[in-house]
């Protein structure tokens, strides 16, 4: 029996198992009913009073910057090019890192004001941060001290399982030596300055890919995914040292990663170099579907980037910052929240019926 069919039975047995109760219920069960019925709504009453809290914006208590130091990665573009500057702008002192030290994006940073350093620095090359963290300790500022370090850099990706050369490399090794190895080498390598702080914090960018994994995502999703499990994991770690720790779990929104052009490119480089004999048996068709696939993503991304940077402000600046920061629009908050309470064998439906023919349809009628 295939999984399908399975969930479809499954769906079947428990409808009958939920009339059969609510039956046992209306039959002269009063205080069974009673009970059950006093339970349900104390319970539901307690999971939507926690949840609704979260949607409420208490004053936030703001630090004080000027004897605090930040480390940022991945300024080139996006989010950590516009966070390094508003945080210089309330008067932190910034290290921001970047891979392209002599490009315009760059340069444009070290240009920004006398609180603002760039770094180069590769996530993925241990010589790098060690030369970052030399150049942190030097330049620290005599009355300040590292307060936070951000965990921004990231790469993006876009394929099938299937695709992409037997060695892995291009969608799945480089995702997770940046996406995750990379947070891993960093925190790693800045955690002795940060212990020195009272109340400094580690800020991890994740996101909500890592949450729910959508065909096509699938590489991607698991580099997210593994990063939520450190970040929560050195949180129970590094409490202990009055260190806290924040992960920030943005939407899809629109950055270089996210550009149309590059996860095409992307997808169409892990498609060449898959197996001849793959690219055969699947045809231009899948191939084709996958593409298409980005069309509708494209359609999905938010604008407003200013939404993620005010997250990664409240994590940085606030005296106590939250563990999670989920980034989007209300809807899609309410959306992932209702999507994660289904049972997985309804979620698969969706993401292999729903998701992938809502798709296809959208590209044949704007064509």
């Amino acid at each position: 029996m295939s999984q399908q069919k399975a969930s479809f039975r499954q769906i079947i047995i428990c409808l009958v198992i939920f009339f059969g109760f609510h039956w046992f219920a209306r039959n002269g069960y009063d205080t069974f009913a009673h009970t059950i019925a006093h339970l349900g709504f104390f319970f539901l009453a307690l999971y939507l009073s926690w949840h609704l809290s979260k949607f409420i914006s208490l004053t936030e208590v703001k630090t004080e910057p000027n004897d605090k130091a930040v480390l940022i990665t991945g300024c080139d573009t996006g989010f950590g090019n516009i966070f390094a500057k508003q945080l210089s702008n309330l008067g932190y002192q910034v290290f921001a890192g970047v891979l392209f030290p002599d490009r315009e994006a760059a340069q444009s940073l070290e240009k920004y004001g006398p609180n603002l350093h760039i770094i180069k620095m590769d996530v993925t090359n241990n010589n790098d941060i060690q030369a970052a963290k030399d150049f942190v300790i030097n330049n620290l500022k005599p009355n300040r001290k590292l307060w936070a370090i951000v965990n921004n850099a990231g790469i993006g990706g876009f394929s099938a399982i299937e695709w992409g050369s037997d060695s892995l490399k291009e969608n799945f090794h480089d995702l997770f030596d940046v996406n995750t190895f990379g947070v891993v080498r960093v925190t790693r390598s800045f955690l002795p300055l940060l212990r020195q702080t009272k109340n400094s914090r580690v800020v991890i960018v994740g996101s909500l890919a890592g949450q729910v994994t959508f065909p096509g995502l699938t590489p991607y999703s698991m580099s997210k995914h593994a990063v939520r499990a450190f970040g929560d994991g050195l949180r129970r770690e590094i409490s202990y040292y009055g260190i806290n720790v924040s992960i920030i779990e943005p939407n899809m929104y629109a950055t270089r990663i996210t550009d149309n052009e590059f996860i095409s490119n992307v997808s169409r480089d892990a498609w060449s170099k898959s197996p001849a004999h793959l690219r055969a048996e699947l045809g231009e068709q899948e191939y084709q579907r996958f593409m298409h696939c980005q069309t509708y993503l494209n359609c999905l991304k938010r604008t407003n980037i200013q939404e993620v940077i005010d997250a990664l402000l409240s994590s940085v600046t606030t005296e106590n910052p939250r563990v999670y920061y989920k980034v989007g629009g209300y809807t899609d908050k309410v959306w992932l929240h209702l999507f994660s309470l289904l049972p997985i064998e309804i979620q698969d439906i969706y993401c292999d019926k729903v998701y992938l023919n809502s798709i296809i349809k959208l590209v044949q009628n704007q064509s």
